[in-house]
């Protein structure tokens, strides 16, 4: 079949590296190419092992960072380590370096803008800012507002978005760093590169004035200068709720969507990096196993399911003082988050396993002394 893949992020990239090696005719459609983005850049060894004809050759992710600093209400608390660490890439050299796979499989690149697409007898017109093309099946990977899911799906709402600001900046050393507040519907985050860093916020609430007060005191914290700044930017995150959930498709006759076009986030934390690139090899899988990739996506991705009960209410429980009490004096809630935060142990079973280990964790609250940073 010939395919358009419309964006060229890794979603894109590796959904055509994995329909090229599959013998498929593949079109990469995107004006800009891989670039820098709006996020952090993590991506936890779990999703670095899984993927190793991505990563086995990619020289930045033989270097991980393995302790996350986590701050709350402007003060740092307590250091988190997380089981083999975690990649934290340049999201310009970590896309183009998929995307050069893709190519060497044989897709090919038009550097052009995706307009609209119409059906045809023999599959789809896609239509870009250049020229009509004919293929068999459009892929969405264009982003979290993508147009082709809002062309041929359900159009979400702004609610199942997180809204997120980052300034990327030349300043170095900076630690690996997570910021809470009392105040804050979400969370903070310093993510040091290769050769730049990724300064952020993400949160639920729609006050944008109140969001820029949170980043710019946070900035602060790490006496970034302006001149330091490259870039500042904003973006959306998907965050599927529970009634997303009801009529969320991602796939129908000779279309599907991939990555955050699909929605396919973890809805707390907003990483997408991993569902990015497995949501497109789960694709291909189905396309080669004739099966139906609009429901497999669910079962493959319970997490997704199982956190949109509960990604509106987490931070308001993160974010309470009482947290700052027993991360600071129990080491069992320290080792917990960080198997979290490296994706070794999450979902409904991680909860019932904190759960079930609240009475050990209280008593070491209460009888351990506090940690120091």
């Amino acid at each position: 079949m010939k395919f358009a893949i419309i964006g060229s992020g890794p979603a894109g990239s590796s959904a055509a590296y994995y329909l090229s090696k599959d013998g498929h005719e593949v079109v990469l459609i995107d004006p800009k190419g891989p670039n820098e983005k709006t996020c952090g850049g993590g991506v936890p060894s779990k999703s670095l092992g899984r993927f190793p004809e991505f990563y086995k050759d990619f020289i930045p992710a033989e270097t991980l960072l393995e302790d996350m600093v986590f701050a709350f209400d402007g003060s740092d608390l307590c250091e988190i380590s997380m089981p083999q660490g975690m990649g934290i890439f340049s999201r310009k050299n970590h896309d183009n370096h998929i995307f050069q796979k893709a190519l060497k499989e044989g897709a090919t690149y038009l550097q052009e803008t995706f307009k609209d697409c119409e059906r045809s007898e023999a599959g789809w017109i896609v239509k870009t800012n250049q020229q009509e093309l004919f293929v068999d099946f459009i892929l969405g990977a264009d982003g979290a507002v993508s147009r082709v899911r809002n062309k041929l799906a359900k159009k979400l709402p702004r609610e199942a978005y997180f809204k997120a600001i980052d300034y990327l900046v030349t300043h170095p050393n900076l630690p690996l760093h997570i910021g809470f507040d009392k105040k804050l519907n979400g969370y903070l985050w310093v993510f040091p590169r290769e050769n730049n860093c990724s300064i952020g916020i993400v949160d639920f609430d729609d006050d944008q004035a109140q969001r820029m007060k949170f980043l710019d005191d946070y900035l602060a914290r790490f006496n970034v200068p302006e001149s330091e700044i490259v870039k500042k930017r904003s973006a959306l995150i998907p965050s599927l709720r529970k009634q997303d959930l009801k009529e969320h498709e991602i796939s129908g006759e000779n279309w599907a969507l991939v990555g955050d076009a699909a929605a396919l986030a973890e809805p707390i934390t907003g990483e997408g990096i991993y569902y990015a690139i497995y949501s497109s090899w789960l694709f291909a899988d189905c396309l080669r196993k004739s099966e139906d990739y609009n429901k497999r996506w669910k079962s493959e991705f319970r997490l997704i399911v199982q956190e949109a009960h509960i990604s509106r209410t987490s931070y308001k429980f993160l974010n309470r003082g009482f947290i700052k009490f027993f991360l600071k004096r129990s080491s069992l809630l320290r080792k917990m988050t960080g198997e979290h935060l490296a994706a070794f142990e999450t979902g409904r079973t991680h909860r019932i396993k904190f759960f079930m280990s609240l009475p050990l964790i209280a008593v070491q609250a209460l009888f351990s002394k506090s940690v120091k940073v």
